[in-house]
């Protein structure tokens, strides 16, 4: 089926059972090509994000976009939701779950950051390596 395939498949369900739109966006979908394990680690990370914000960010949208550079993957998802202040994350109950995405993407050999302001929304960063580099 396709892991680009399938992630629409799901986010229109996703969207359509939670009422809660989310718009995925691929540049170059040919050179989106994981290995099996990262692939896993990353649709793990992906749960967790739009769990997060269903539960936390109150949004009314989302949006997933994903970009192949030269030997990595930049994968956003964004919300506009309530957002939170960086600094008070190991005060409340989002920090098991962020750091379990952050343990995750670096296990996959990647890395994974979190932008967030009240009253801005949220966005994470995964960054992924490739399957096969992209020749730019």
């Amino acid at each position: 089926m396709g892991l680009i395939t399938a992630l629409r498949a799901f986010l229109r369900d996703f969207s359509e059972v939670r009422k809660l739109p989310v718009e995925l966006i691929v540049a170059d979908f040919a050179a989106i090509h994981f290995s099996p394990g990262v692939e896993i680690q990353f649709i793990r990370i992906l749960h967790e994000a739009l769990a997060n914000i269903v539960k936390h960010a109150h949004a009314s949208k989302g949006t997933i976009s994903i970009t192949p550079h030269e030997q990595t993957a930049t994968i956003t998802i964004e919300d506009d939701g309530e957002g939170f202040c960086p600094a008070t994350i190991f005060e409340s109950s989002l920090r098991f779950g962020l750091t379990t995405m952050k343990d995750r993407a670096q296990s996959a050999g990647g890395d994974l950051c979190v932008e967030s302001k009240p009253g801005i929304g949220t966005k994470v960063t995964i960054y992924l390596p490739l399957l096969y580099p992209k020749r730019e």
